[in-house]
């Protein structure tokens, strides 16, 4: 457990970050311009915002209520194989805060030349219409037996927010020497760095020297981080608090102990571009830290450019 000594003006602020010690980790992708500064001034927007990257859903959300912003894309992504005849078909949306954006598509798993019926991915693509929820049921059965129940079903429910982003930078550029970003990996891989904190300059911190680093910004510095975040989209999209995948890295900030926002930016090769669009704002310390935090992941990197490179499977 991390303890923040916040002080500033006389006044003592404290925040936690919790992190189990090693080697059990706690639980817990480049840049584009958002259409936050649009949409702050004035409605909604109701069309899908292209350069921002979509809300990502699996089974592991059944049954969640999940947060997203007006305007952004949704996906949600089932496993199936349609040799066996069954498919994942949209069986209702119980309100107008979401649309579907069409008919799904069907993503094969990679397999090896002349194997048939591996299966994969049925990705539904939906859109954030309007402030207010809506409950999605998606239904997995042959479409020629209509009269017979389905296989099994997944449901899941949309809580469609306005852009926070304008209010949220505010906020946080309230007090720069108090802001604070987090970049936190769980997972069951070593990696050298598990944990980077990037932080006011009235911020102390004590840390493990082992799995974590700490380095102080100045305003200027920090300002110019928030900016980023706020053009990237970091901050219409993240929420007070999620639950951690698996394996992954989270980004949080927060300022004057109040404050947080959360983001999961998952495992793959769109996170290493979130990433890497955050390193591109940093220097000094904070970029040698960040570069640190990179270099173990570098395997990785390795690893998703050669999947990227490597040609598609024949059908």
């Amino acid at each position: 457990m991390f303890r923040l000594l916040l002080v500033a003006g006389g006044i003592a602020w404290i925040l936690w970050a919790v992190a189990e010690a090693a080697p059990s980790p706690a639980p817990e992708g480049s840049p584009a311009p958002s259409a936050a500064s649009e949409k702050a001034a004035g409605e909604p927007k109701a069309e899908p915002t292209a350069d921002a990257p979509p809300l990502a859903v699996t089974e592991a959300d059944a049954g969640k209520t999940l947060a997203v912003v007006v305007g952004r894309r949704i996906e949600i992504r089932l496993a199936g194989n349609p040799t066996t005849g069954y498919s994942w078909m949209l069986k209702s949306v119980k309100g107008d805060a979401v649309r579907s954006l069409g008919e799904p598509r069907y993503v094969p798993t990679p397999a090896p030349e002349r194997m048939v019926g591996t299966g994969g991915m049925f990705v539904f693509s939906l859109a954030a219409e309007k402030p207010g929820k809506a409950e999605v049921t998606l239904a997995y059965r042959r479409p020629w037996e209509k009269e017979s129940p389905d296989d099994k079903t997944f449901a899941v429910t949309f809580d469609c927010q306005p852009d926070p982003t304008a209010e949220r930078v505010k906020a946080l550029k309230a007090d720069l020497s108090q802001f604070l970003l987090s970049l936190k990996y769980t997972g069951p891989e070593a990696l050298k760095i598990r944990h980077l904190f990037l932080s006011g300059r009235l911020i102390k911190m004590r840390i493990d020297p082992r799995q974590d680093r700490a380095v102080n910004l100045s305003d200027e510095e920090a300002g110019q981080i928030i900016d980023y975040l706020a053009a990237e989209g970091f901050l219409d999209r993240a929420v007070s608090d999620s639950e951690a995948r698996p394996q992954g890295i989270r980004l949080s900030v927060g300022a004057g102990g109040a404050i947080a926002f959360t983001e999961d930016l998952g495992w793959g090769p769109e996170m290493l571009k979130r990433l890497d669009g955050l390193r591109a704002v940093l220097k000094g310390d904070a970029a040698k830290a960040m570069d640190e935090f990179l270099a173990g992941l570098s395997d990785y990197r390795k690893k998703w450019d050669a999947e990227a490179a490597a040609p598609a499977p024949k059908d």
